[in-house]
């Protein structure tokens, strides 16, 4: 199994594992305050499954990003920005009933997170050239037409730009072992 199946696996398994976090996180806080702090049960329980969250998703995938300045200040950006909204979304279900204030506070407390990990796969998603430049280091070369040798590396098809050429995308993989090879590991 390659370390990209066994990341993708782990990323799945991650969801299960923040829910039964966040189930065991409440039972917790609900135990230590007592029963009628239902908000603060989930607030504590959010901020500590929020925190599962995010060491699981930076050590799965922490060291496959190219940190640069404006990914660390967006990825801060995005959990600021989500933090503001709960607490927001908090504040708010204080002035509504009981029973709206309570799912209100839930829900902020579980969608946070979530909308945090969607944000950051936009956000470390790799550029075009950060793609040639991990293949190049890993001993491959960058996909080229195999007819005139034009860089096709970050194309969205299989038409090259230069000649025209049309391949399917088996086409192009087979002209291009070193690459193919790269992208796997």
């Amino acid at each position: 199994m390659s370390k990209l199946v066994s990341r993708i696996l782990l990323a799945i398994f991650m969801l299960p594992l923040a829910t039964v976090v966040y189930m065991l996180a409440a039972i917790a806080i609900e135990e230590s305050m007592g029963y009628p702090h239902e908000n603060g049960m989930f607030i504590g329980a959010g901020i500590v499954t929020w925190g599962f969250v995010a060491g699981y998703w930076l050590l799965l995938w922490g060291k496959s990003i190219a940190w640069t300045p404006r990914r660390i200040w967006l990825t801060v950006a995005a959990a600021g920005a989500l933090l503001l909204l709960a607490l927001g979304a908090t504040t708010l279900a204080y002035g509504t009933s009981r029973t709206e204030g309570e799912i209100t506070v839930c829900f902020s407390s579980i969608l946070a997170p979530l909308w945090w990990l969607i944000f950051t796969v936009f956000i470390w998603r790799e550029s075009a050239a950060e793609r040639t430049m991990r293949i190049k280091r890993a001993g491959g070369s960058a996909i080229a037409c195999p007819n005139c040798g034009y860089n096709l590396t970050g194309l969205a098809e299989s038409r090259c730009p230069e000649c025209g050429s049309r391949f399917t995308l088996d086409e192009l993989l087979a002209a291009q072992p070193a690459a193919m090879t790269a992208e796997i590991d």
